[in-house]
């Protein structure tokens, strides 16, 4: 039984990652201490989400993180809203969409996780204009992700386009595609207006999702641009409420959908990206076997591997010559294996010389 009978929960009935929940209150209370805020979320963060899983104590909690995120003594009510997104999608899925996060979460605990946090939407809606923008945006993010497309959140959205500020309107163009619709008389941007930094970055990620043959080629440029080097996404990572993920794995589950028009230019792209080597490579090397293999895994016989895909793959050979010291184990490249490919690139190469041309 989850609840006493005075209908409050019992704590010691339910369970976070390390046994009975009964220290969560106390760290829920502590959310308001400034003290002892930041341990307290971190508590929570590693208890009743930890790596991502759920647990039974997880969606009893919720409904009392989205009060804490309404109470201006909790230090870092943005915090706990990202916590609470936590809380309804644990780990990201490969996609930008709420369907596919919704999907994901297939456990008993998973499910009634999400669905507290669907249960909570109404309230969550008051945090929408909440003077601290950092909780507004990262608000429009949980609504986002959790599939809410009221006319609060569009209009939300809306203002977040309207903004001076380029963090706000990267948030409103992340939050039209996660919902996978823009605000009603919102047109895809087709022209990147904005000279750089998060507001062109979220303008692009929405042209490529809703701009079809008006997308242009700036949008991948502008996305491939983030693959550079470590510090090359600095520009997009104020983004602490702006997205739930680093810009790269944005930038690449995007490009893995560019338009057929774009798909040669995107394809070069990528490739000079992945010839960068492991670690930047990863996240283009994904987009670019997305975007060339599909959704599905390709034959695990060389000779029916379809000619368009073995060109692609043979393209890959020479950029995938930087991967060979790949600190994995075996240097074995797993994105290729994911895909029932040979995980080193001589393999690869050799397994590719079986297809007939």
């Amino acid at each position: 039984m989850d609840y006493n009978d005075d209908g409050e929960v019992a704590w010691d009935q339910v369970a976070h990652a390390y046994g009975p929940a009964v220290e969560v209150p106390g760290w829920i209370s502590g959310l308001r201490d400034p003290s002892i805020a930041a341990s307290c979320l971190s508590e929570l963060y590693g208890s009743i989400t930890h790596q991502g899983t759920r647990y039974s104590a997880t969606p009893l909690a919720i409904p009392y993180l989205i009060e804490a995120a309404h109470d201006p003594a909790v230090p870092d009510r943005a915090g706990v809203i990202f916590l609470i997104q936590f809380c309804a999608t644990g780990n990201s899925g490969d996609c930008l969409d709420w369907r596919c996060q919704r999907d994901l979460q297939t456990s008993p605990h998973e499910r009634a996780s999400w669905d507290a946090v669907a249960a909570g939407h109404e309230r969550l809606h008051g945090l929408l204009a909440d003077p601290d923008r950092a909780v507004a945006g990262a608000a429009l993010t949980l609504l986002a992700w959790t599939g809410d497309a009221s006319n609060r959140v569009l209009t939300a959205i809306r203002q977040a386009l309207d903004s001076e500020d380029d963090r706000d309107q990267c948030n409103g163009w992340l939050s039209s595609v996660v919902l996978g619709q823009l605000p009603p008389g919102q047109a895809a941007p087709t022209r990147l207006n904005t000279p750089g930094g998060p507001g062109r970055f979220g303008a692009a990620v929405a042209s490529i999702r809703f701009g079809g043959s008006s997308t242009p080629p700036e949008a991948v440029d502008e996305l491939c641009s983030v693959f550079a080097s470590i510090e090359s996404g600095e520009a997009v990572m104020t983004s602490e409420f702006l997205m739930a993920e680093e810009p790269a794995w944005v930038a690449a589950l995007a490009l893995a959908t560019t338009p057929a028009h774009l798909r040669d230019h995107a394809n070069a792209q990528l490739r000079t990206a992945i010839a960068r080597g492991f670690v930047l490579g990863t996240s283009p090397l994904r987009a670019y076997l997305k975007l060339n293999l599909g959704e599905s895994r390709p034959p695990v016989t060389a000779d029916a591997l379809p000619a368009e895909a073995r060109e692609a793959l043979l393209k890959l050979l020479d950029p995938l010559n930087n991967w060979r010291n790949a600190p994995t184990i075996g240097h074995r490249i797993y994105e290729l294996e994911e895909y029932s490919l040979p995980g080193m690139p001589d393999h690869l190469a050799t397994w590719l010389q079986a297809t007939p041309s």
